[in-house]
């Protein structure tokens, strides 16, 4: 419960967390896009799927800040169960063992939806993915959710992530970038929708590196210096 002074934001929490508890219920089905809220007078945007280029992690992360953990149950097994085909489209589309690739927009067997091929290859919706398994253990401290989901999706993310990046001269030194990379919703699914060390990605990609070396202290797994080697050379962001 939250009391707000102003009336019009009370009512925005209440209708907020009244439709967020409906859509996520525990034991129930994982969230689509619209879920039980869907119109029944139109056929639903995007047939209702699945989207892990934002709408999952709006729609879980104030289970957060709620401390409904338990709402990400549904969540978390569905994409255990999507695990082999998640790591045959990555293992295939980057050619490094252990990829996992989760595209952006799926049905419930994670069959891709649309045409939208920008979205295909955004890398931050499985990088998004293992972050928020990373804050749900952060926040509840349950192992299991370290151990069975936070630490293969971090784990399948980087592999993804090493597969696209090259090493390029700049500046007298040898740094890492993704030579290509999409932002969500940047210019549609144009022939133009794409370029090098997209800001989005590489941020998804240093929240994955700077996660994995905690991850693996608490697990007691061996250090990858592959991390220390991402995080030192890829560059933060990119101005132009």
């Amino acid at each position: 419960r939250l009391d707000l002074p102003d009336p019009e934001l009370q009512q925005a929490w209440d209708y907020g967390i009244y439709r967020q508890a409906g859509l996520t219920t525990p034991g129930g089905v994982a969230a689509t896009l619209q879920g039980p809220w869907m119109e029944e007078y139109q056929i639903p945007p995007w047939s209702n799927d699945y989207h892990f280029n934002i709408n999952a992690e709006m729609i879980y992360g104030p289970a957060l800040g709620t401390n409904r953990l338990a709402h990400f149950d549904p969540l978390w097994k569905l994409i255990q169960g999507w695990m082999p085909k998640l790591k045959a489209y990555g293992e295939a589309f980057f050619g490094v063992p252990g990829a996992l690739l989760l595209p952006h927009a799926v049905d419930d067997q994670c069959h891709v939806i649309g045409s939208f091929w920008t979205g295909t290859i955004d890398h931050a919706c499985t990088a998004w993915m293992a972050q928020m398994a990373w804050l749900h253990y952060r926040y509840g401290m349950d192992p299991r959710v370290l151990r069975e989901t936070a630490w293969p999706l971090l784990n399948g993310a980087f592999n993804g992530y090493w597969g696209m990046l090259e090493e390029i001269e700049e500046n007298g030194r040898r740094r890492f970038s993704l030579p290509v990379s999409v932002s969500p919703e940047y210019n549609g699914a144009g022939m133009n929708a794409w370029g090098r060390d997209a800001s989005f990605q590489l941020a998804a990609l240093h929240a994955v590196a700077r996660i994995l070396p905690e991850a693996a202290r608490l697990l007691g797994e061996p250090a990858d210096p592959r991390w220390a080697d991402v995080a030192a050379r890829l560059p933060p962001y990119t101005l132009i």
